[in-house]
Order: structure tokens, then C-alpha cells, then sequence
């Protein structure tokens, strides 16, 4: 194959790929969470804040539940959840994001305590 169809090829697929919906929930997630006012408004002002993404399952989030309280308040409960974090020094936004239906469930920020979850205002 031609080295310059190459990149073309290459750009057809991921076309497809995004095309068909077979997109990584993941993404989705990040996706969703980008579009919460508190972590756009972070990633705004923190253009450098390096992404971490893992999955926790129903049983982690029960053991972590003091930490998820502490951080999102009594009415969030374990669930499977896509844990994101941004980092950009001392800055740090924590979210939970339902692996399910990827809405967010909670953003918390360092940066000035901020703790958003489905009972209250951004």
C-alpha cells in the first residue's frame, strides 16, 4: 500500500469507528463530565491538569463510601462508576461519573471546595 493512502485509510476508520457509535465508554464519560459547569469551568483554568480515568466497581465505591460522603455528600451511594481525576499541581477536580448511563454523579475540587452532586447547585 501507498505510504500517503496510509494516514487517509487511517482517518476513514476512525470515521467509521466515531460514526457508528463505537466510541469507548471512557471517552463518553470524559465527554459527559466535560460538560458539567465545574469541570469545565477547572479545565478552563487549569489547560495543563493531567487525566486519570479508572473504573470502580459496586464494591469499591462500598468500600470507599466514607470517602465518597466526605467529598459528594450523604446522597451519594456505590454504584459502578467511572473515577476521573484532573491534576495540574495542587489543583486537583475529582469526579464520579456512572459507568451505566454516563451522567455524573459528583465533581469535587480542591481548588476552592467545591462539591456538586444531583442534590445542588453548580
Amino acid at each position: 500500500m501507498n505510504k500517503a493512502v496510509l494516514p487517509l485509510v487511517a482517518v476513514a476508520v476512525f470515521g467509521f469507528v466515531v460514526a457508528s457509535g463505537c466510541v469507548a465508554p471512557e471517552v463518553e464519560a470524559i465527554a459527559e463530565l466535560k460538560k458539567d459547569p465545574a469541570a469545565s469551568d477547572f479545565l478552563a483554568g487549569h489547560s495543563q491538569a493531567q487525566l486519570s480515568i479508572s473504573a470502580w466497581s459496586m464494591q469499591e465505591s462500598q468500600q470507599r463510601l466514607p470517602e465518597l460522603m466526605q467529598k459528594c455528600g450523604p446522597s451519594i451511594f456505590p454504584n459502578d462508576y467511572y473515577y476521573v481525576s484532573y491534576r495540574e499541581g495542587d489543583a486537583l477536580l475529582e469526579a464520579w461519573v456512572y459507568q451505566k448511563t454516563k451522567d455524573v454523579a459528583c465533581v469535587y475540587r480542591n481548588d476552592y471546595q467545591c462539591i456538586a452532586d444531583s442534590d445542588c447547585a453548580s
